[in-house]
């Protein structure tokens, strides 16, 4: 993974049209959200054990679910699904939260959603609700 985010952010600093250089944005941001998930799978004992904190900050959910975009896109549209992301936040604003988390959540939900929707289209919901310090939750429904 470091090999091909190095070598993209090298690539990135070459003459590109403006397709190659999206895509090749793409496979850096792509690479970058897939090592945060390696180098995070240690931290499942400390779920299971209730001991992780959430790595709070600042964010753009227009950046987080651009990615998810990314990486489902081309699958949701072989397979004939729409993928909509219904925010019940302005996305326009950044947002505190563990943005890591939040992916892994909706590459979850969304790598099931996928797999399982034989047509139609796929709803990610993100609503924002305080519950003492903890903030945030997700949910995805098929329509």
């Amino acid at each position: 993974m470091n090999a091909v985010i190095g070598l993209s952010d090298l690539l990135l600093e070459t003459p590109l049209d403006a397709k190659q250089r999206d895509y090749l944005g793409k496979i850096r941001d792509s690479s970058r959200l897939l090592l945060g998930i390696i180098n995070d799978i240690p931290d499942y004992s400390k779920i299971e054990a209730g001991k992780l904190d959430p790595a709070l900050q600042s964010f753009s959910l227009d950046d987080l679910l651009d990615q998810m975009r990314t990486l489902f896109g081309n699958a949701a549209d072989a397979r004939g699904i729409e993928l909509i992301f219904d925010l019940a936040v302005s996305s326009r604003h950044r947002v505190v939260g563990d943005a890591l988390r939040l992916g892994q959540v909706l590459i979850n939900l969304l790598s099931n959603a996928v797999k399982f929707t034989e047509r139609g289209a796929g709803r990610a919901l993100h609503s924002a609700a305080r519950h003492g310090n903890r903030i945030g939750a997700s949910a995805f429904r098929g329509a």
